[in-house]
């Protein structure tokens, strides 16, 4: 049996089809990679834990964290979401990255170490320098 609309609900159903969100997510992940060398009086710093914390457009406080290996170098991957709204006609829009990331180094015979960076300087390889305690 076919249901017949006046032309104004059939619009307006259409329309709300059409700005209904859609089950799969479009856009990918980013991926950043954060480098860099944990040091004190030019000698390095092993088992210090560098934390690396970032906000989403929704999520608060993610974080990925590693520890300095014997030669005091870190690496870590860090995933982010490049969900960055929806247009008029519901399509998702791509692009986002977090402006800043926060860096924490925490070691237990040294001061803790928390910076501020901007993307861009998180592909480059970072000296944390540790002050002793």
């Amino acid at each position: 049996m076919f249901v017949r609309l006046p032309l104004p609900r059939l619009l307006f159903a259409l329309l709300a089809l059409a700005v209904v969100p859609s089950v799969g997510a479009e856009c990918p992940m980013q991926k950043t990679q954060v480098t860099g060398r944990v040091h004190s009086d030019n000698q390095p710093v092993a088992g210090a834990l560098v934390k690396v914390i970032w906000d989403e457009q929704r999520i608060r406080n993610l974080s990925a964290e590693t520890r300095s290996g014997a030669d005091g170098g870190f690496e870590l991957t860090l995933s982010f979401s490049s969900f960055d709204g929806r247009t008029l006609l519901a399509k998702e829009k791509c692009g986002y990255q977090p402006k800043e990331f926060e860096l924490e180094v925490r070691h237990d015979n040294f001061r803790d170490f928390r910076k501020i960076y901007n993307l861009d300087k998180l592909g480059k390889s970072l000296s944390i320098k540790l002050r002793s305690r």
